[in-house]
């Protein structure tokens, strides 16, 4: 190739790739190209969101089997009676959700707090945190039970 054509698409392909690039900053910018850190935080969410679907201690009946420190009757109620009061007509008390569950010594915990939820108000806490809670929500409320040993 001589020179002339070389300089020639240098000077055509120049263009053509600022503008690609200043698309691809607004697409970034919008949210329409993902980071790696985002990547990683979407990913990390859906394994939250996973675990909170599944988790076998959120099952009423899981701690009955388990030897371990149970919550007191009295304790377990005003847990339970925390988290149903956050929950509102236009705005859930998210931060007297996540203390509640704060408040637990151990994820075998959820377990009693679930049946002594289902007993209190007929209705499943799972579900109703799945239900209530945005994703971002839940994922900060793994965050807390993440800090829970199994059993203590």
């Amino acid at each position: 190739m001589n020179k002339e054509l070389i300089e020639k698409i240098i000077v055509m392909a120049l263009p053509i790739i600022v503008v690609l690039f200043i698309i691809y900053l607004v697409a970034k910018k919008f949210g329409l190209v993902k980071s790696s850190e985002s990547i990683k935080a979407d990913k990390e969410k859906a394994k939250n969101l996973d675990t909170l679907k599944q988790a076998k201690y959120f099952n009423p009946l899981y701690y009955q089997n388990i030897a371990n420190k149970p919550l007191g009757e009295l304790e377990a109620k005003e847990i339970a009676k925390d988290i149903y009061d956050a929950w509102g007509v236009f705005n859930d008390d998210e931060p007297a959700i996540y203390s509640a569950f704060g408040k637990l010594s151990n994820k075998t915990n959820i377990s009693q707090l679930a049946e002594v939820y289902y007993n209190q108000y007929k209705k499943d806490l799972r579900s109703d945190l799945l239900n209530g809670l945005s994703d971002s929500e839940q994922n900060t409320l793994m965050g807390v039970i993440n800090t829970l040993p199994l059993i203590s």
